[in-house]
């Protein structure tokens, strides 16, 4: 008879249609959702679908990698205008010579100033070292039962945020080296 949806089918569903909403916002121009959130979340992401790993919960592991699977599709839709825009709009409140606050870390602004003290190519390495510690702790902790042949489709699930790393690494530079003085 009808299985019915499940609640891990209501909440894959639900993370499809938000990505999918936030996808289709990147692709017209006008997001709802700033890049710099776009990659905390794929972060947060990372962080939970690891520690529920670690934890042996996974359901949570699973909905957490969608999640992160699917906001990194969606980031793929945006264009280096978007970037470009959202650094320009960071810049203009930042003042690149003062120190370091925790108050920058809400938006480009730490990384702005980052661009203006190791020039935008060390800045986006560094970027991509973090995404890329991310993604390669939570390839690490695919569950250690699914060996060989059956644990390479999980690690390789994770393409779509490799170059989502990549692409967004490629945006803030090209992106930094037009707004930033001597980037």
């Amino acid at each position: 008879m009808g299985q019915g949806l499940n609640p891990n089918t209501i909440t894959s569903l639900v993370i499809v249609g938000v990505a999918s909403a936030v996808a289709w916002s990147l692709w017209r121009g006008a997001t709802f959702v700033r890049l710099y959130v776009l990659v905390l979340l794929i972060l947060g992401g990372l962080i939970v679908a690891t520690v529920s790993q670690l934890l042996g919960i996974a359901g949570v592991a699973e909905g957490a990698s969608l999640f992160v699977i699917g906001f990194s599709f969606a980031g793929w839709a945006s264009n280096p205008d978007l970037w470009r825009t959202e650094l320009r709009r960071d810049l203009d409140r930042t003042v690149l010579y003062a120190r370091f606050r925790p108050r920058d870390l809400r938006s480009w602004e730490a990384w702005l100033k980052l661009v203006d003290r190791i020039g935008a190519r060390y800045a986006a390495l560094v970027y991509l070292a973090v995404v890329t510690m991310g993604i390669t702790i939570a390839a690490a902790t695919v569950p250690a039962a699914a060996t060989g042949a059956d644990r390479t489709p999980m690690v390789l699930a994770l393409a779509p945020v490799v170059f989502f790393a990549l692409l967004s690494a490629w945006h803030l530079y090209r992106g930094a080296r037009r707004l930033v003085p001597g980037a």
